[in-house]
């Protein structure tokens, strides 16, 4: 083998691994600003960003991992959540959905390979595999009141998003969970 084509291979290896390490890698987090849609309560504000800032982070880290069961933990259990933009559905209709393949929450979340199939285009992809090459998601908290916040997603980097709604979270018993998905 020669020693230019040796080089030439390294270099290649090199490059490709270096795609693979950013590709796979968690999004790391920051917030845009914080904003009053109702009444500015600016103590309220900085009380509850850090506990935004963290459910959320949670939230896409458990998204990026694939593990419904940490997805879980920020659906209200009496309360549910909004699935699929249409109305609330019980925490065991959304525990259901995020364990079902052939559900739209599973698909949108997870399932790389059903955009692929049947996407208008090629920027659609699961939310999973958006944040995974997000690299900075920048959040922007906009509060209806004390106990509501709709978090509109931001990315350094600007991947296409695809389809993509911003998270509204609420505030019951001191914690913040997911009102809507996306």
């Amino acid at each position: 083998m020669s020693g230019r084509r040796c080089i030439s291979e390294i270099a290649f290896a090199t490059v490709v691994l270096s795609l693979i390490l950013h590709c796979g890698k968690p999004p790391t987090f920051s917030q845009q600003g914080y904003f009053f849609i109702g009444k500015s309560d600016e103590a309220m504000a900085q009380r509850e960003n850090p506990e935004i800032l963290r459910a959320v982070e949670g939230i896409i880290t458990a998204i990026v991992e694939k593990k419904p069961e940490a997805l879980l933990t920020y659906v209200h259990p009496g309360e549910g959540a909004i699935i699929d933009a249409k109305a609330f559905v019980s925490y065991a209709q959304v525990a259901s959905a995020l364990h079902e393949p052939q559900s739209q929450l599973y698909r949108v979340l997870w399932d790389d390979k059903y955009w692929k199939e049947t996407a208008p285009s090629d920027n659609i992809r699961s939310y999973r595999k958006t944040f995974l090459s997000a690299g900075e998601i920048r959040l922007g908290l906009f509060y209806y009141s004390d106990s509501e916040c709709e978090v509109r997603l931001d990315f350094k980097d600007r991947p296409p998003m695809g389809i993509m709604a911003n998270l509204i979270l609420r505030k019951r018993n001191g914690r913040w969970y997911l009102m809507n998905f996306f």
